[in-house]
């Protein structure tokens, strides 16, 4: 039996009438398809606006791991269990902190990696200065209303880098004096110094502190 629609004027025959249902049909399937690519381009950023966050340090299981300027050591994490990093974007110095409680800012520990390009005058003529001294020597300097001594503590050789320990104590009128426990190192690309400023009445707990400081620290390999 012959069956045929009749749209309008015109004839049309049962094939041609499936033919152009699949016609249309595959054409809304492209259409959809393109406008799915289209948003899901859209959506994916591109790797102009991809950014990632590099890792310069670490603090993990109480061991200070500095990936840039390639050194470690250990540290109590049971005693420093808060930290925090400033890095200098132009000259690429990162400063690291860790306090005993997040707002008490004695006793703490400080990590100061830098390039030896970018370390400031008074800096690079207080590391010579106390390079000067011996084992056990003392510097004092006193004005009218401040006074600063440094006994250099020992001589440090670790890889490239060379330096020493020192103990410092500074006074300055109208002010809180500070004590500190301090390791200072430089090669000819960097210049690390690691600080713990302390109680005096616990200056024995935090000399044991800074002695496993000293004694852990290494560099990269």
């Amino acid at each position: 039996m012959n069956m045929s629609l009749k749209i309008g004027k015109m004839l049309v025959e049962p094939k041609h009438l499936a033919l152009g249902a699949v016609f249309i049909v595959s054409v809304v399937i492209l259409a959809l398809s393109g406008l799915i690519k289209e948003n899901k381009v859209k959506s994916e950023p591109t790797p102009s606006t991809l950014t990632w966050e590099k890792i310069v340090d670490s603090t993990e299981g109480g061991i200070y791991t500095n990936y840039t300027y390639k050194f470690k050591f250990d540290y109590p994490e049971y005693v420093f269990k808060y930290s925090s990093l400033e890095i200098d974007e132009q000259t690429n110095k990162q400063d690291r902190s860790f306090l005993t409680e997040q707002f008490i800012v004695i006793p703490y520990l400080r990590v100061v990696a830098e390039n030896v390009s970018h370390i400031s005058q008074s800096n690079n003529e207080n590391f010579n200065e106390i390079a000067s001294l011996n084992t056990g020597e003392r510097k004092v300097i006193e004005t009218e209303n401040s006074r600063s001594e440094t006994i250099k503590l020992s001589q440090i050789h670790e890889g490239t880098m060379s330096g020493f320990t020192y103990y410092h104590e500074g006074y300055i009128e109208d002010t809180e004096p500070n004590f500190n426990y301090n390791l200072l190192l430089k090669d000819n690309d960097k210049m690390i110094h690691v600080t713990l400023e302390i109680i005096p009445s616990d200056k024995e707990v935090f000399e044991k502190i800074f002695d496993e400081i000293v004694e852990s620290f290494k560099p990269l390999d």
